[in-house]
């Protein structure tokens, strides 16, 4: 890029731009390739680009939506209005000097379900349900909560979810 910019995330965002468009260009050319035409050079690309986005109207991009079936994304719903939220828990261990200090890390229960015949045990996760609690036969508070991951790691009914998702959608 010629321009500089005082902002530094100005610059950091066309890069980001340059570096798609140029993505966009060599997919473009390998379909290309796989169809048996000839490659288009970065300048050709460019002008084909330039010239169909001039084209486009504002109508186009939902007429796109409703040809595929899909949907405008519904606007979600407040995080003050589940009360079923991931929370850090605040227990901690020895690190592996005397100065330092981890978080205890504790099985996820969906993780310690799905989990594969082969993995000697499921995920490890600092995160609990703030609202649900097991009844176990044990004492211990630490027994009662619910400790789940709070990353993608399963998918279930054909969509990637979180084991904190599938605890309280799918279970």
């Amino acid at each position: 890029m010629s321009q500089r910019y005082k902002k530094y995330y100005k610059s950091l965002f066309l890069g980001l731009i340059d570096l798609a468009i140029i993505n966009a260009c060599i997919l473009y050319n390998c379909r290309r390739a796989a169809d048996g035409k000839p490659k288009l050079l970065h300048v050709q690309f460019l002008k084909r680009l330039h010239l169909k986005l001039i084209q486009l109207k504002p109508d186009d991009s939902n007429e796109k939506l409703r040809n595929r079936g899909m949907q405008p994304t519904p606007t979600k719903q407040r995080q003050s209005a589940i009360k079923h939220a991931p929370e850090w828990t605040d227990e901690w261990r020895k690190g592996n000097s005397d100065a330092t200090r981890k978080r205890r890390q504790r099985a996820c229960k969906v993780c310690s379900v799905l989990k594969g015949t082969n993995e000697p045990r499921g995920g490890e996760t600092t995160y609990c349900c703030a609202e649900c609690k097991l009844e176990t036969a044990s004492k211990s508070v630490d027994a009662a909560q619910v400790f789940l991951c709070n990353k993608i790691k399963h998918t279930t009914q054909g969509e990637v979810a979180t084991c904190f998702d599938i605890w309280h959608k799918h279970w």
